[in-house]
């Protein structure tokens, strides 16, 4: 059992590839990706911005360490409303081994043209955990600086965790 703080295993599929999100926010996940998400799968729009997808399995997990902190400390308000709040459990692979994520969560991750919503270059970043999801831009952007990436996102997440600590058994693992 996995509980706060503790380490989760690292078994799930890593490294990095490129591909794009056409204009109806439809992108090929490949066999390897698809088959790391069997059994469900969440998408979210993850700590650092980005959209990440688990594995069912995976996602209980991460869900599960906030289980110590009491609902009415304002931390996990604000967590729950900022990143667990953009969760969607709905969406399945079509026949082709696609995913397609709906437009409010390609606007909130930046996967689609602000202006013409249309598509996009993305990189796939496996983690072992989940497979992120970015613009290219973006992903290059927290390449060169990652600690000054979205600066804003992060103090929230960073401010919304410390308010919660005194209140967990253990530590809250992040990404």
């Amino acid at each position: 059992m996995n509980g706060v703080g503790e380490r989760q295993e690292v078994s799930g599929h890593l490294g990095q590839s490129n591909s794009k999100i056409d204009e109806k926010g439809r992108i090929v996940l490949g066999e390897d990706r698809a088959k790391f998400l069997e059994g469900g799968h969440v998408l979210v729009r993850g700590d650092l911005g980005c959209l990440e997808i688990y594995p069912l399995a995976n996602w209980k997990k991460r869900i599960a360490e906030f289980n110590d902190c009491p609902d009415w400390v304002q931390g996990k308000q604000v967590y729950r409303t900022f990143v667990m709040g953009t969760a969607d459990s709905t969406v399945k692979m079509d026949e082709g081994g696609r995913l397609v994520v709906p437009l409010a969560l390609r606007e909130k991750c930046r996967l689609c043209d602000p202006v013409n919503k249309g598509p996009r270059e993305i990189v796939f970043v496996g983690n072992g955990l989940c497979i992120q999801v970015w613009s290219k831009e973006d992903h290059e952007s927290f390449e060169d600086n990652p600690f000054g990436f979205d600066e804003k996102r992060a103090e929230i997440i960073e401010k919304a965790i410390e308010k919660m600590r005194p209140h967990l058994k253990q530590e809250v693992t992040t990404k």
